[in-house]
């Protein structure tokens, strides 16, 4: 999975506090805590970032051959400037600049479980000439959580189906589909998860053709739940996506109901 963050060498550089605030915010959207900045994991995505540009290569890996090298993986990186714990990374780039490259990682249904978690993560992030590092680290902490969550307003239409690995790879889909509906579990949460049923209805309550995704069709999708309508939704429209799951505790349901920007 590619997810990214922005640094610099001691303190976070502008683009990464727009970064951080755009990820509060979103976080906050779902009832969830700011995350918490770590000067190492910061440093790592600003090195990782640094290496991307300096190679004209895009991916988590780093081949010590290269210049600015800082580690192979991921964790290597994270490790070289301080930092322990469990963690992961996230990287996008865009011609449009920082913003838009990171409302491509929210955009994203594999990705945007990773900022879903309900505890609060340790955060670095880097953004440099439209390519944005991210990464997280510390517990995930228990819990059940949809996006766009319930109640949300102005909601993109469409995604353009880009990320890595491809969510529509088995679907026969290429191009814009509609804006992700995510159910992400996490911890006791997780434990126990099996897909029961999904839905999604336009305010007449007819059913929205869609993909969906689960552990059980998708090896990906390991405790979550994705729902992408085959086109893009209607603009200014509202919208009830209803996902019916079981773990160790029982059976539930969570609903969203959001409308799409205009």
């Amino acid at each position: 999975m590619t997810v990214g963050i922005w640094v610099c060498a001691l303190a976070a550089s502008p683009a990464g506090f727009e970064v951080r605030q755009s990820l509060d915010d979103f976080r906050g959207q779902h009832g969830l805590c700011p995350v918490r900045q770590v000067e190492s994991l910061t440093r790592a995505a600003r090195a990782h970032c640094d290496y991307m540009l300096a190679n004209n290569a895009f991916g988590h890996s780093q081949d010590p051959r290269h210049k600015s090298f800082t580690g192979r993986t991921s964790g290597d990186r994270a490790r070289a400037f301080g930092y322990v714990g469990a963690n992961c990374e996230a990287l996008s780039w865009s011609s449009l600049g920082d913003a838009d490259a990171f409302a491509g990682l929210i955009a994203a249904p594999y990705h945007r479980a990773m900022f879903l978690q309900p505890a609060r993560p340790d955060f670095g992030a880097a953004a440099l000439d439209g390519t944005v590092c991210v990464k997280l680290g510390g517990e995930t902490g228990d819990g059940a959580v949809v996006s766009p969550s319930d109640g949300t307003k102005a909601v993109p239409a469409l995604w353009d189906g880009s990320e890595t690995p491809d969510p529509l790879r088995g679907a026969n889909l290429k191009g814009d589909v509609g804006y992700p509906v995510v159910l992400a579990l996490y911890g006791k949460d997780a434990k126990g998860f099996r897909f029961v049923s999904a839905a999604l209805t336009d305010k007449k309550s007819a059913n929205v053709p869609m993909v969906v995704l689960h552990e059980g069709n998708d090896r990906h999708s390991k405790g979550m739940v994705v729902l992408i309508a085959r086109a893009p939704l209607a603009k200014g429209a509202a919208y009830r996506a209803t996902v019916t799951y079981k773990n160790a505790s029982g059976e539930h349901t969570v609903t969203s109901r959001f409308e799409t920007a205009r």
